[in-house]
């Protein structure tokens, strides 16, 4: 496993436990269907459970970048045109309705339990899905923007000396990337050291450096003046100097 994929997991939901956040959503959408209380209260102990298994085994970090504007490159083209899906989704219920209303004999229904089993899958399988998009919505846009710097790699300003900061201070520059913090995307130093799990000192007198080469850009003025608060994103140089590291 890649140092960017670790971090990426340490900061984000695995998909174990969107599953164990969805499920008890499901099963308490079937409960509604069916009106019962009780499974209705199990589903809400569940969740709960699951939300204290969450923090105290393996919690996200939900470190999220910040983007001061956006570029049409931004937004993937199922982003773009998510609107079409909604809309053939609201579309199909009463297709699908009257298909089922065909098949099934006439004056006749589905049976309840087969309703609120469906439904409640539908909802523990979405449910998650759609936590997933909205909580790594930005660290999707950070990635593209660096995919787009390495489809067109550049030596200029790749210096040894730059190279070798760069590799002294690889975890650093892998976890601004494992969170999306490239070419403009910014996060603050704090958040970095809840990622990388090493005192404040530390980050700060490497994002010192590394913004002395011109590595990383960071805000250290005005409401970001405090050393906590110092905002920093990887350029496109700095993505470069790794680049030319791995090689």
């Amino acid at each position: 496993m890649s140092e960017i994929t670790r971090f990426q997991h340490r900061n984000e939901l695995s998909p174990q436990q969107l599953f164990a956040l969805g499920l008890p959503i499901g099963v308490g959408i079937a409960g509604g269907v069916l009106e019962s209380v009780a499974t209705i209260g199990l589903a809400i102990v569940a969740f709960i459970a699951s939300g204290v298994w969450i923090y105290r085994t393996a919690p996200p970090k939900f470190v999220a970048p910040r983007f001061e504007e956006y570029r049409d490159s931004d937004h993937s083209l199922w982003y773009r045109y998510s609107f079409v899906a909604l809309i053939a989704t609201l579309a199909a219920g009463p297709v699908l309705h009257d298909v089922v209303q065909d098949i099934i004999p006439s004056g006749e229904s589905l049976p309840l339990a087969v309703q609120a089993a469906a439904s409640g899958l539908y909802v523990a399988t979405v449910a998650p899905w759609g936590l997933h998009l909205q909580l790594t919505s930005q660290r999707r846009i950070g990635k593209r923007r660096l995919r787009q710097v390495l489809a067109h790699p550049s030596l200029e300003g790749v210096t040894a000396t730059r190279i070798e900061a760069a590799q002294r201070h690889r975890p650093l520059l892998a976890a601004l990337c494992a969170v999306g913090a490239v070419d403009g995307g910014t996060v603050p130093a704090q958040a970095i050291t809840r990622l990388l799990d090493v005192p404040l000192e530390e980050v700060t007198g490497a994002i010192e450096e590394l913004t002395e080469l011109d590595i990383l850009a960071t805000e250290r003025i005005g409401l970001y003046a405090a050393a906590p608060k110092w905002h920093t994103t990887l350029t496109p140089l700095g993505v470069n100097c790794l680049s030319a590291q791995a090689r």
